[in-house]
């Protein structure tokens, strides 16, 4: 008959080692040294350059009470223009001399204004006097020749407007037409309030866009 040894049982009773499952984590190591910037690309193309734009207003200005002058019809009156209202083209791109505005070379946009009294139908238009072409016809407006009417129905305003191009120096006049000649005020009468500065009676705006 055999005898379990006391020593046997006693190392066969020693539980066996338990797995740890919660295992900590090491230090981070430290961080790497930044690659080098690569290489520039090449440049691109330059754009487009960009327009210039110069604007110039030309006018028919007068002292106080001094009337527009004689319309005359089934004629194309010369609008005259004596004076500038401003701008950055005069002698440069525009010029003015004896009503008469030349142009540079470039793109051009062109608004004629102006009143005529009791004239009866009228209408604007911008003349190439060097060409001998016309630009453009403005609207027909009306300015009633009946007498005793009310001042705001015998004086109008006509308008005309252009988009041009000019290739070389061109001479442009503001011409005005009419069913009703008027000696002395046709081309406008003079303002009847106190307080008046100046009597303008005719405008040219012009803007440079090439």
């Amino acid at each position: 008959m055999f005898r379990i040894s006391s020593s046997v049982a006693a190392r066969n009773s020693i539980p066996p080692p338990q797995l740890i499952s919660n295992i900590i984590p090491g230090n981070l190591g430290p961080t790497g040294a930044t690659g080098a910037t690569g290489a520039t690309g090449t440049a691109g193309s330059v754009g487009p350059q960009g327009n210039i734009s110069y604007v110039q207003i030309y006018r028919a200005s007068y002292p106080t009470g001094t009337e527009g002058g004689t319309m005359t019809a089934n004629t194309w009156n010369v609008r005259p223009l004596n004076s500038t209202g401003g701008g950055n083209m005069d002698s440069v791109f525009t010029s003015l001399a004896t009503n008469t505005i030349t142009f540079q070379p470039g793109t051009y946009v062109i608004t004629g204004r102006a009143v005529s009294w009791r004239v009866g139908m009228n209408q604007l238009r911008l003349r190439d006097t060097t060409n001998s072409v016309t630009l453009a016809n403005g609207l027909v407006a009306a300015a009633s020749t009946g007498a005793g009417v009310p001042s705001v129905a015998a004086q109008t305003t006509a308008e005309v407007s252009s988009i041009s191009t000019f290739a070389s120096a061109t001479d442009v006049q503001l011409q005005h037409n009419c069913t009703n000649t008027v000696a002395t005020n046709g081309m406008g009468s003079t303002g009847a309030f106190t307080g008046r500065e100046i009597e303008i009676y005719a405008s040219v705006d012009i803007l440079k866009i090439n």
